[in-house]
């Protein structure tokens, strides 16, 4: 925390800190302080690391039932499976890659129903899956193994038959 030392005599804390409990340090002591709602708890006693400080200030809040207004904003990103993102991309067959010179591709998976069609959605929404003809709006996998999982799952709730088939998307990323 932002504590600095003015004289002998004064020591300045910060008005508004960001956190609950932080430490203050004086020489090479070290003191607790509590956040309160309206007050900083400065704890009396001296401590020789800011770890035995905090800990110490944060049994003594619990203790005294110390209230706090802070609130802990967490930076944290949730990101969900990179392949449900919309794609303007279009799927090539291996002869059609061939032909494609220069470009970067990835390898990806798609399950195709005994009837020929392509997987569009599985298992959301209270639908068990969904087929569409066109390869270019299949669901696709980025590991065989994921593919194959799904594979087997469908064949065991809807029927067998299914299979998979190897495409491969431009890999604009590389």
């Amino acid at each position: 925390m932002g504590s600095k030392v003015m004289s002998d005599f004064l020591l300045e804390l910060p008005k508004s800190p960001e956190k609950e409990i932080f430490t203050v340090r004086n020489g090479d002591k070290y003191f607790g302080v509590i956040t309160g709602e309206n007050s900083l708890y400065v704890l009396k006693e001296e401590f020789d690391s800011p770890l035995r400080a905090s800990n110490h200030a944060r049994s003594l809040k619990r203790q005294h039932k110390i209230k706090t207004l802070i609130k802990n904003e967490k930076n944290t990103f949730v990101t969900t499976n990179t392949f449900k993102l919309l794609r303007n991309s279009r799927l090539y067959t291996e002869a059609e890659m061939a032909s494609q010179t220069g470009l970067k591709f990835r390898e990806v998976w798609i399950i195709v129903s005994p009837k020929g069609e392509f997987v569009s959605t599985m298992l959301s929404d209270q639908t068990v899956v969904t087929y569409v003809k066109d390869k270019d709006l299949a669901k696709t996998y980025r590991t065989y193994e994921e593919a194959i999982l799904n594979l087997k799952t469908l064949d065991m709730v809807v029927k067998r038959g299914h299979s998979l088939r190897r495409f491969f998307e431009r890999n604009d990323k590389a």
